[in-house]
C-alpha cells in the first residue's frame, strides 16, 4: 500500500482545537509545585518539540508535560528543546548537558517512516523545491542526505550509523521514550512512488519500519508510538475530553480554562516498541 506524505501529515487538519492566544492566559506552570512526592535528585527528563503548525504550538504541550514531570525530576532536570530539523535534533540530544536522563519525550508530525519535525515550515520545502528544481529524478541517497526537515528511518539507518554509540551513551539510564503525535508506530510504509522525491526513497529498505521501532533499535531502550491520527485532548475538571467532542458538546471550538493537554491517538493508546 503506497502512502503520501502529504495525506498523512494532514490527516489532523480538522484538529483546529487550539488556539495559543488563548491557552496561553492558563497558570500552565509553576515551578515545582507538583514536588509533593518522592523527587529524584540526580534522574532528569528530555523534551524535544518540533512545529505544531495546525495542532498549535507544541511548546505548550511540552510546557505541560515539563509541569505534570515535576512530581518525579527537579525542574532543574527537566530540559525543553526546540527542534525543528534532525539535525538540531541530534545535537540537541548529544548536548543537552543532562545526565541520568530516565525519560525522552517528542513531539512532532509523522508518517510511519519519519518525524517530520519542521513540517509546514517553509524553510524545507522551499529546500525540498529548490533541490528538485535542479534535480528531476534524485537518487535515494540523494533524497536521505537533502532531507534536513525530517527524521527519517532511512536516516537512522544510514547517516547517523556513526553517531549511534553516542547517542546510547546519552541514553543509558533511559527508561522510555515516546513520540507524541499521530502514526510514529505505522509500519511497513511505502512511499508515494509517483512522487520523484520521496518516492526515491523506495529502493532501499523497503518497506520501511515505523520511526517508533526504528528509534527503539537505534538507542537500545522502549519507545512508545501511535497507530494512527491523533488529536488534541484537555483535561477539565479532572477528566479528558477530546477537541473533537468538546466542540460538539459546548459549541465553542476550544476551552478558555483547563487544567491539562496532550496529544492522544484517535485509535487505542500509544504502543510500546521495544529493540
Amino acid at each position: 500500500m503506497e502512502n503520501s506524505v502529504l495525506e498523512e501529515n494532514v490527516v489532523n487538519s480538522k484538529s483546529l482545537f487550539d488556539n495559543t492566544d488563548k491557552v496561553l492566559e492558563n497558570e500552565y506552570y509553576d515551578a515545582n509545585a507538583n514536588q509533593s512526592g518522592k523527587v529524584s535528585n540526580t534522574k532528569s527528563a528530555l523534551i524535544c518539540y518540533g512545529n505544531g503548525a495546525e495542532l498549535g504550538d507544541f511548546s505548550l504541550f511540552a510546557k505541560y508535560l515539563k509541569k505534570n514531570l515535576t512530581n518525579k525530576y527537579l525542574d532543574s532536570n527537566i530540559k525543553i528543546l526546540r527542534t525543528y530539523n534532525r539535525n538540531e535534533l541530534v545535537d540537541e540530544i548529544a548536548n543537552c548537558g543532562l545526565s541520568e536522563i530516565a525519560e525522552f519525550h517528542i513531539f512532532s508530525h509523522a508518517i510511519g517512516a519519519g518525524l517530520f519535525l519542521g513540517y509546514h515550515d517553509s524553510t524545507y520545502s522551499t529546500q525540498r523545491s529548490t533541490f528538485l528544481s535542479s534535480n528531476s529524478a534524485p537518487t535515494y541517497e540523494e533524497v536521505v542526505d537533502n532531507e534536513i526537515g525530517s527524521l527519517l528511518t532511512d536516516h537512522l539507518i544510514t547517516t547517523y550509523a556513526l553517531s549511534q554509540p553516542v547517542i546510547k551513551s546519552v541514553f543509558t539510564n533511559l527508561e522510555f521514550a515516546k513520540l507524541w503525535g499521530c502514526n510514529s508506530g505505522v509500519s511497513n510504509w511505502i512511499y508515494d512512488g509517483t512522487d520523484p522525491y520521496w518516492g526515491a526513497l523506495n529502493t532501499k529498505n523497503n518497506p520501511k519500519p515505523s520511526i517508533a521501532q526504528c528509534l527503539s533499535t537505534f538507542i537500545d531502550k522502549p519507545v512508545y508510538g501511535a497507530t494512527s491520527g491523533s488529536h488534541i485532548e484537555y483535561k477539565i475538571g479532572g477528566k479528558w475530553i477530546s477537541g473533537y467532542d468538546y466542540k460538539r458538546k459546548f459549541k465553542k471550538t476550544y476551552p478558555n480554562k483547563y487544567e491539562d493537554i496532550r496529544l492522544h491517538p484517535d485509535r487505542g493508546d500509544y504502543v510500546e516498541y521495544t529493540p
